[in-house]
């Protein structure tokens, strides 16, 4: 995928809040400063339902929403994970008991240090209603430039 590019993946990632389930991709961030959706499902018109893997600058965040901000868990890497302009693997894993430890987040393989914001999780992220997979982008009004990606 070429920089400022976007598409959709189609209609997988219709995850229950109680399921295990892991995503991720190889990733080249073009620069720092930069904040946009790397991988996601999510519908924001309902309350954000879904999920995500977000570029926080040179940081890394997850959200796993069913009511944003209300029944959601965000957890984001405590140091800086990126390296603008190197590729890199990125993996999202969860072990579908709702709660913001069983987030996991995966950087060429390390599991790097997160800090949780939302703590627990009742709802269910998407629905078969939501909006579809999307790469580079977490819903149609933010589109993430200067990002390059493969392996899906």
């Amino acid at each position: 995928m070429t920089p400022g590019g976007t598409f959709e993946i189609g209609d997988v990632g219709d995850f229950e809040k109680d399921h295990a389930f892991s995503y991720g991709a190889w990733v080249r961030a073009g620069r720092a400063g930069v904040f946009g959706g790397i991988l996601a499902r999510m519908d924001e018109k309902a309350d954000y339902r879904g999920w995500d893997l977000w570029q926080n600058d040179t940081k890394l965040s997850v959200h796993l929403v069913s009511r944003w901000p209300a029944d959601a868990l965000k957890v984001t890497t405590t140091k800086a994970e990126l390296k603008p302009g190197v590729w890199q693997h990125v993996f999202v894993t969860y072990d579908g008991k709702g709660l913001a430890g069983g987030v996991k987040i995966f950087v060429d393989g390390v599991e790097a240090p997160v800090r949780a914001r939302n703590q627990r999780s009742q709802g269910k992220y998407p629905d078969q209603h939501a909006d579809p997979d999307r790469a580079a982008q977490r819903h149609p009004s933010v589109h993430r430039r200067g990002c390059r990606m493969s392996g899906l």
